[in-house]
């Protein structure tokens, strides 16, 4: 029994040993598979990690380029503008009478070399940068100049071109000076790039030249054609680029006004030093002139005994103005200059942007975060499929990882497009205020010659009662300050009916709707400017200088200028081109580009209901009189250097203009300048009729109080368009406005 038994237990043991030993191999397969598996799964996601790599690499690469290039634009606009102001405050010395004190002491004499903030090599200083594609280059004919965009750099315009001759491209660059002399030269050094389908595979060539003459200059045989074609197109386009730097200009620059060499030492008690040339000026003007250079040259910090400031001044400077200019690239060396001189305002708006560069890296990686958790949770599920859905799944799992690699490039494309938004939108912006900024240091300059020649004509003439004429170092004529621009695209032009009239929409400048109107009269086409004042009195007037602009497709616009007194709705031209012409030299599409740029000289019929007097019966309450035009008013000098810095310097600073019993305000509307009194003197004078007024001149006289009184009724009260808010708050500085609307 008990060897049967046995038996029948080896019997039952063999088929057994075969059943763990088919497990076995089963479980040794699954595992093989499993790290197959395994293996393609880690290979998919590396090739997957790759390709996103090599796709947005060249996508990053080329977005640095090209905001690189833009901050090297801004930067030279910068640093021309820090040559400007510099030029400025020291011209502005001219302005001053500095009376001459026999018995005074000699002055000791202070060098300060002001290197970073006024004063930075030529050649460093002007340069400047041409882009630019050449389109259907393959069909270009034989010994024809193709010509880029013209571009204004420094007075002068620029553009590039390229030729086919005798199987070789020839590359030049052309430069156009805008007002020159009769004799001029631009010594420059000009480096041609043409940019290859591979990156960073370009032909780079250089040359030294001296422009004496509106020519282009460059290469003849830049490169062989066919090797252009094979190398250098993409989809038969040719991107070409050029970078000048000018050295030197003769008979570009306009007269000197006044010397501030060593003859000018004994009124003078600081040098600075700009390049090679010495400047002789008065710390105590300079000072009254400017906060910084008050601190710079009387205050205690040691700059005031150092030879440079920081680089990062300038922009320190323009904080200090109200300017926009902080980001991620500045705000470090900001803060620093910031802190150094006590300056709460500045210190606070780069807190701002400390904040909002922690918030987008918080948002940056709590992104990444959820995505790392979201693929470390796919493979957790993965890695614990049973060995069969593993199997079955492979080709799931590689569709899955297609649909993932999509995914994620449209996630990073819209992210890449984001941040493009956001940056265009600041350089925009930023590119925006460098314009206002350059226009406004071109208008300063205008209005301190004006003082200065006013002063000159004051002192060869004798007058009973003294009269100052002063346009202060801030003012700037109505012809240039008031100042628009219309812009329309008509549509199916072609297809205009004769004497139908096609209006654009209406825009508000200066308490008037502005529009654009076109007309077909039998073969021509007419062109017009309408005017609607929004609140005009029963007889009123504008008299305008105006441009009329067909801008054409290949820089061949058609440009008629007009001076006209409005009395009534509309002027302009109605034979302002030929109809066929129009229709052969200046579509695009169907479609006709104009524009119009104004400048409103004086106006009439436009004031409300005045709600102060300023006139003779305030006589016993004042102690000076400022003309403006015909009109006097009557006004306090306390009262108003209280209000406004600019006042303060005018009526009881050092200029020989505050011991005079009238002073004269250049260039300015009376009525503007009765609103502005009234705001000051605290009337509920602002309205939508008046408020772009007064905001231009509480800029230009720096008065706190109405600027903030027009910041509070743009903000609450007005019914003006978020966009004509914004335009006024940018022209005219006003920061809480601007914040608004702009963070």
């Amino acid at each position: 029994m008990v060897t049967n038994e046995e038996g029948s237990i080896g019997n039952r043991t063999e088929p057994e040993d075969t059943a763990e030993t088919s497990i076995l191999e089963v479980a040794q397969k699954s595992r093989s598979e499993l790290i197959a598996v395994t293996e393609d799964i880690k290979k998919n996601q590396e090739e997957m990690l790759h390709k996103i790599e090599c796709k947005y690499e060249e996508k990053i690469e080329k977005m640095k380029r090209d905001y690189k290039e833009k901050l090297d634009e801004q930067s030279n606009k910068l640093q021309l503008i820090e040559e400007s102001i510099s030029k400025l405050v020291i011209l502005g010395e001219a302005a001053q009478k500095s009376k001459d004190d026999p018995t005074k002491e000699p002055i000791s004499e202070l060098t300060v070399s002001i290197n970073n903030t006024t004063n930075v090599a030529s050649k460093t200083l002007k340069r400047f940068q041409l882009k630019h594609i050449f389109k259907g280059v393959s069909n270009f004919k034989e010994m024809e100049f193709s010509n880029s965009k013209h571009e204004d750099h420094y007075n002068v315009k620029w553009y590039m071109s390229v030729r086919r001759k005798n199987g070789r491209l020839g590359f030049y660059v052309h430069c156009q000076p805008i007002a020159p002399s009769e004799k001029w030269s631009i010594q420059t050094k000009l480096e041609y790039t043409m940019i290859g389908r591979v990156q960073n595979d370009n032909i780079i060539r250089t040359f030294d030249y001296c422009y004496e003459k509106a020519i282009g200059w460059g290469f003849h045989e830049f490169l062989e054609w066919k090797e252009m074609k094979k190398w250098f197109l993409v989809d038969g386009n040719l991107q070409v680029e050029a970078k000048v730097t000018i050295f030197e200009t003769t008979g570009l620059a306009k007269t000197k006004v006044r010397k501030f060499d060593e003859s000018q030492k004994d009124v003078s008690d600081v040098i600075l030093v700009v390049g090679d040339t010495k400047f002789y000026v008065s710390k105590m003007f300079l000072a009254a002139q400017s906060s910084v250079f008050k601190a710079l040259l009387l205050g205690s910090f040691k700059e005031s005994k150092q030879s440079e400031v920081t680089h990062d001044f300038h922009y320190f400077l323009e904080v200090l103005y109200g300017e926009p200019v902080i980001d991620e690239s500045n705000v470090g060396g900001i803060v620093f200059v910031a802190d150094m001189y006590d300056a709460p305002t500045a210190i606070g708006r780069c807190e701002r942007i400390f904040r909002k560069m922690a918030a987008n890296e918080e948002g940056s990686i709590g992104n990444r975060t959820e995505s790392e958790a979201t693929t470390e949770t796919s493979m957790l599920e993965v890695a614990q499929n049973p060995r069969s859905e593993l199997i079955a799944e492979t080709e799931d799992s590689k569709k899955n990882q297609e649909e993932m690699l999509q995914n994620i490039e449209s996630m990073i494309d819209n992210k890449i497009e984001k941040i493009k938004k956001v940056y265009d939108q600041k350089f925009d912006e930023q590119s925006n205020k460098l314009q206002l900024l350059e226009e406004s240091i071109s208008k300063l300059s205008k209005s301190i010659e004006n003082a200065q020649n006013s002063q000159n004509a004051s002192t060869k003439e004798t007058i009973s009662e003294p009269t100052a004429c002063i346009t202060n170092t801030t003012k700037v004529d109505s012809k240039t300050i008031k100042r628009f621009k219309l812009k329309h695209v008509l549509k199916n032009v072609s297809n205009f009916k004769e004497n139908v009239e096609h209006l654009s929409e209406k825009e508000d400048y200066y308490n008037t709707n502005w529009s654009i109107a076109v007309q077909r009269h039998k073969n021509d086409l007419g062109f017009y400017v309408h005017c609607e004042p929004i609140t005009p009195a029963d007889k009123w007037s504008i008299r305008a200088k105006l441009e009329f602009k067909v801008v054409g497709p290949n820089e061949n616009d058609v440009i008629k200028t007009w001076d006209y007194c409005y009395k009534s709705k509309g002027a302009g031209f109605c034979k302002f081109l030929d109809w066929e012409e129009m229709k052969k030299w200046y579509l695009v599409d169907g479609n006709l580009t104009l524009e119009v740029n104004g400048e409103i000289i004086e106006t009439t019929g436009f004031s409300k209901e005045k709600i102060r007097k300023f006139d003779e019966s305030q006589k016993n309450f004042s102690d000076v009189i400022l003309v403006v035009e015909d009109t006097k008013f009557y006004v306090s000098k306390m009262f108003l250097a209280a209000q406004s810095s600019v006042f303060n310097a005018l009526l009881l600073g050092n200029f020989s203009e505050s011991k005079q019993s009238e002073v004269k305000l250049n260039g300015i509307d009376p009525d503007d300048f009765h609103y502005f009194l009234e705001v000051l003197y605290g009337e509920s004078a602002i309205d939508d009729t008046t408020v772009e007024g007064v905001a231009l001149l509480a800029d230009m006289y720096d008065a706190p109080t109405a600027i903030r009184k027009c910041e509070e009724f743009l903000l609450k009260e007005s019914k003006k368009t978020s966009y004509k808010k914004l335009k006024i708050a940018t022209r005219y500085n006003l920061e809480k406005l601007k914040d608004m609307y702009l963070w």
